[in-house]
C-alpha cells in the first residue's frame, strides 16, 4: 500500500495522472482510489471533492462587520528583493541571499451606493490637513474565502492597513452601459493565511 500511495504522489506531481489512472486504481484497488486522489490534490475531510474553489465567493471583513457590495479583490502577493554577491577571487559565480520583503498595494472595488465605508476611512487620515487620527486610520482586515456551502474554507489576515489611493467614483461614460463604482487602494505591513481555518466538512 505504501508503494502504491508513492507511485500516485509521483504520477501526479510529473502531470501523468491522467493516462495511468486506470493502472494505479487496480493496484491500491478501487474502494481506495477515489480517496487517494482526493488527497493528492488537497482534500482530505471530504474526498469527493476534486475542484478547487471558486474565486468569486469572498466577503471582507473590517472593524467587526462584513463591507458589502465588494466585487473585486486585486492578488495578494509577497516579494522578497534579491541581493546579489560576489566573493573574493571567485571571477565567475554571482551569488544571491534574500532581501528586504514588501507586501504590494491591494485594490477593493464595489458599486457605488450611499455606503460610506471607504470614505470614512479616507476622512481618518486627514483630509484637508486635519488631524489623523491612528485609531481609525490603521486597520486590520480579514479576507474569507467561502465554498458552495457558505463555509470559510480559506481566510487571510492583513495588519495595519491605511488607505493609499481612493476614487469615489469611477470614469463616466454615457457611451457605455456600465455601473459606477468606487474604488480603494491600501498598504499593508504584511498578510498571513489563517491556519486555524481547516477544510469544512462535507454538509
Amino acid at each position: 500500500m505504501k508503494r502504491a500511495i508513492l507511485g500516485l504522489t509521483s504520477l501526479v506531481g510529473a502531470g501523468l495522472f491522467a493516462a495511468s489512472s486506470a493502472a494505479t486504481a487496480q493496484m491500491v484497488g478501487e474502494d481506495d482510489f477515489p480517496k487517494l486522489l482526493a488527497t493528492a490534490q488537497g482534500f482530505t475531510i471530504n474526498p469527493q471533492r476534486l475542484d478547487p474553489y471558486r474565486k468569486y465567493n469572498f466577503r471582507v471583513l473590517m472593524d467587526g462587520r462584513y463591507i458589502s457590495g465588494i466585487h473585486y479583490i486585486s492578488p495578494l502577493r509577497m516579494r522578497t528583493a534579491s541581493i546579489d554577491y560576489r566573493e573574493g577571487g571567485n571571477q565567475g559565480t554571482l551569488r544571491t541571499t534574500p532581501g528586504l520583503t514588501t507586501y504590494p498595494s491591494i485594490t477593493m472595488k464595489r458599486g457605488l451606493t450611499h455606503a460610506r465605508e471607504f470614505q470614512n476611512w479616507v476622512d481618518a487620515g486627514g483630509t484637508f490637513g486635519a488631524r489623523r487620527n491612528l485609531n481609525e486610520y490603521l486597520k486590520d482586515i480579514r479576507i474569507e474565502l467561502f465554498n458552495e456551502a457558505g463555509q470559510v474554507a480559506h481566510a487571510w489576515n492583513l495588519y495595519r492597513c491605511w488607505p493609499s489611493e481612493y476614487v469615489p467614483v469611477s470614469g463616466m461614460n454615457a457611451l457605455k452601459p456600465e455601473l459606477a463604482e468606487e474604488s480603494l487602494t491600501i498598504r499593508c505591513d504584511g498578510w498571513e493565511r489563517d491556519r486555524d481555518i481547516r477544510e469544512p466538512s462535507p454538509r
